[in-house]
């Protein structure tokens, strides 16, 4: 019973001892974490960009989702997003894509995109780049979304290099159709055929 009394006083002793320093180990290492953490995460803006942030009611890195009727995703991101009037959302370099449901994916690029509260069209202006699975690349001065059907509508000229060559026309549609997306282009098309082409800007 003597050697167990004793034994176990050698460990009261050290245990004792062993805890507090444990304890300390595992503070002095949560304060370095912290400061590091702390020193590596600091906001990417200015306290000026901050105030300006708030005057103007905008948010930055936003993005944007949304599902067609007929199972089509739609994403879009933006560096900013703020309130222009009383109804309506302006966002600044848009990129994103209209992903089809059967795999397809459209991409889509624009300096700005304006949504007006209560409907669901989106319209991008200011160098539109549109790029199909069929490799056609589409610049336009404008573009118009429906994000309820993901039809894309430009308003005027376009123009593109795909598989046949270039082109130029006075609109575009691209629509669901059955199970696809067909891309239309319209008014007056120019198509210069190029058999190296293979749709890249």
């Amino acid at each position: 019973m003597a050697v167990f009394d004793n034994r176990h006083s050698r460990w009261v002793r050290r245990l004792k001892i062993a805890l507090p320093l444990a304890a300390l180990v595992i503070l002095s290492l949560l304060f370095l974490v912290a400061d590091r953490r702390g020193s590596s995460t600091r906001l990417p803006y200015t306290q000026v960009e901050i105030d300006r942030i708030a005057a103007e009611n905008r948010v930055g890195n936003p993005s944007y989702a949304a599902m067609t009727g007929d199972g089509d995703s739609i994403v879009i991101f933006a560096d900013t997003v703020r309130r222009d009037g009383e109804a309506g959302m302006v966002a600044d370099d848009l990129s994103g894509a209209l992903a089809a449901a059967n795999g397809d994916r459209f991409g889509l690029s624009a300096a700005t995109g304006r949504l007006e509260e209560g409907t669901e069209t989106m319209h991008l202006t200011g160098d539109v780049r549109l790029s199909a699975p069929t490799g056609y690349r589409v610049r336009s001065d404008a573009l118009d979304l429906d994000i309820a059907t993901g039809t894309l509508v430009s308003p005027g000229a376009v123009a593109a290099t795909g598989p046949p060559g270039t082109l130029d026309a006075g609109g575009l549609r691209l629509e669901r159709v059955g199970d696809d997306h067909l891309l239309t282009f319209t008014g007056g098309v120019k198509l210069v055929y190029d058999p190296t082409a293979t749709g890249t800007d």
